[in-house]
């Protein structure tokens, strides 16, 4: 018999099990059951002009649910999870995920690049690498599950290997995203 949906109150409930943090297996196949649309988190749709925009949804002792929106060109920087499992569903537009590694001399390596549409997930554990972009023309509105909740990120620098703790401005409270600042 094949597992019922999910809506956000399923998901939300089926988070709530797991108040250490969801398995990474368990997460993606939650992810695999829901339905979600932009209209069902349309109060969290809210775009940057300068930078994508992270739009908290609600959040439970082992997760939190994120609403992040992308204009055409706008890119996370180079970054892990420490300490956090990542699962993203696309519920518009097309996301473009870059995985990096670490090398002993400097540069990253880029390992893997792929394009997710409208509907499809990706998950990465804490010490996987990437970058999110939307490299597509229309926005994009995808659906975060961090677990346990993110609360350390490493941000990368591709090209040198330079790594530092993301860091958020006193006076916004918003991100500092730059590797260098």
């Amino acid at each position: 018999m094949a597992e019922e949906h999910l809506d956000l109150d399923g998901l939300r409930a089926e988070l709530n099990r797991y108040p250490k943090g969801t398995p990474m297996d368990v997460l993606y196949g939650l992810l695999q059951r829901v339905q979600v649309s932009c209209e069902d988190v349309a109060s969290s749709i809210n775009f940057g002009d300068e930078e994508y925009e992270r739009n908290p949804i609600c959040s439970g002792p082992g997760w939190e649910l994120v609403c992040i929106c992308w204009r055409p060109g706008q890119t996370s920087p180079v970054h892990d999870h420490r300490g956090s499992g990542c699962g993203i569903l696309v519920l518009r537009g097309t996301l473009t995920e870059t995985v990096f590694e670490t090398t002993s001399d400097g540069p990253m390596a880029k390992t893997r690049s792929r394009d997710l549409q409208q509907g499809e997930i990706c998950a990465s554990h804490d010490d996987d690498i990437h970058r999110i972009e939307n490299a597509g023309e229309e926005n994009l509105v995808t659906l975060h599950v961090y677990t346990p909740p993110l609360r350390d990120v490493r941000l990368f620098d591709a090209a040198t290997g330079a790594v530092r703790p993301l860091t958020y401005d006193d006076v916004t409270g918003r991100p500092i995203y730059s590797v260098t600042g």
